[in-house]
């Protein structure tokens, strides 16, 4: 598409919106009611439903996959993956012409690729006390997901989008009237049957007689700011169309937070840290990370490559070599002397050290971070802010070209 082209598409989205705008949000309101109804009659009528039995996985201990998957779908039945793209795209056709808004098209982990990662990768992964992230989680379908094949203790999902966190908040409410108790009678049905729990424990909490559903939980913020998953046992990061600095950022924070043995799941894009970028070859070793898995699988817009790794026990990198440069915003809040906004798990980042660079691959990763991607950032705008080609397959298509 020429800059012409591009133009013109930008110039009709935006009389669109002008000549629709009111009408639009009459539309989106209404609907909007409709759910809320929709939500509070699910609800009540979950209130009154008896306790569920439910059938376990055998290796999970859960949910069996299809069970799982019906489960969400019933789950996710207000909440359709158009209305998840409508408010993403609202709030990407709001910000400025010359922001960023590669890192925000939506794309969810596809159902069965999780159901393949846990299948391989379930012995690397606790089975009490564990912990999941997924950054950037949009409404969340991946974290609930996880709850359904995994007994983790906690599922997260890290999203900066108001709309689409909103979203995911009412969602969670769902998962805990509707999910969290078949969830719960699955996993009590395996404790009972391998011995774990005894058949008259009455301790029903969730709904399932003493064993506990994984908690959902949906934080609005910026995952890059937020320490809170340093924790987590496996970490989501759909990268698919994230920019290299973004990415780069991310390695970067999740090289400092991780602890040895944690798993994090990485779409399209490699870390650096781990040899060749060209070399894709499963059981790579790193500084920071072993790479576990380098194989296609589907996600929601289509085939992906979809990377694993595994934290070694290698500190982390000194500091001042993997911090990442600050957003114009939060440069100007500086210059301002106004605090830059945070999220309510982080804390205040330490200070640097001042030991050398301990690896090429730590300086291969600050070359990516201090990369100016001006020219990227244009191309970005001007192929994804048209209205009708904001896809994740416009913006691979624009990257491979």
């Amino acid at each position: 598409m020429s800059d012409e082209d591009d133009e013109d598409a930008r110039a009709g989205a935006r009389d669109t919106l002008v000549a629709y705008g009111p009408s639009l949000m009459n539309f989106r309101a209404e609907a909007d009611a409709v759910r809320a109804e929709a939500i509070r009659a699910r609800l009540a009528a979950a209130a009154t439903r008896p306790p569920p039995v439910e059938t376990p996985d055998a290796s999970s201990g859960v949910l069996p996959p299809r069970r799982a998957m019906l489960l969400l779908e019933e789950l996710f039945r207000d909440h359709p993956g158009s209305l998840a793209r409508e408010r993403c795209r609202d709030e990407v056709f709001a910000r400025d012409e010359d922001e960023s808004v590669r890192d925000l098209v939506y794309g969810e982990f596809g159902f069965m690729s999780l159901v393949a990662f846990f299948e391989t990768h379930r012995a690397r992964i606790p089975r009490e006390g564990a912990k999941l992230v997924d950054l950037g989680a949009g409404v969340g379908r991946p974290a609930f997901a996880a709850a359904t094949l995994h007994p983790f203790e906690s599922c997260v999902g890290i999203e900066c989008l108001r709309g689409l966190h909103a979203l995911g908040a009412e969602l969670v409410s769902l998962y805990d009237a509707e999910c969290a108790p078949a969830i719960a009678a699955a996993m009590r049905a395996h404790a009972v049957a391998s011995g774990t729990l005894p058949m008259d424990d009455d301790d029903d909490e969730d709904g399932g007689g003493g064993a506990r559903a994984p908690r959902v939980r949906m934080i609005r913020g910026d995952f890059l700011d937020d320490d809170g998953w340093g924790d987590a046992d496996v970490v989501l990061i759909n990268s698919c169309c994230f920019s290299e600095q973004l990415f780069a950022k991310i390695e970067a924070r999740a090289m400092e937070l991780l602890r040895p043995g944690a798993l994090a799941v990485t779409l399209r894009q490699r870390f650096v840290d781990v040899t060749n970028p060209d070399d894709k070859t499963e059981g790579a070793v790193g500084e920071c990370w072993t790479l576990l898995e380098a194989r296609e699988r589907r996600m929601s817009w289509g085939p992906s490559m979809m990377y694993v790794y595994a934290r070694t026990d290698a500190p982390a990198p000194p500091y001042e070599y993997i911090r990442f440069p600050k957003s114009p915003k939060r440069e100007a809040a500086a210059a301002n002397g106004e605090a830059a906004s945070r999220s309510p798990l982080s804390s205040p980042l330490k200070s640097p050290p001042k030991s050398p660079p301990a690896s090429p691959a730590v300086a291969r990763l600050q070359r990516k971070l201090e990369a100016s991607s001006s020219d990227d950032e244009e191309k970005t705008v001007a192929n994804v802010k048209a209205m009708n080609k904001l896809t994740v397959d416009d913006v691979v298509a624009s990257d491979s070209d």
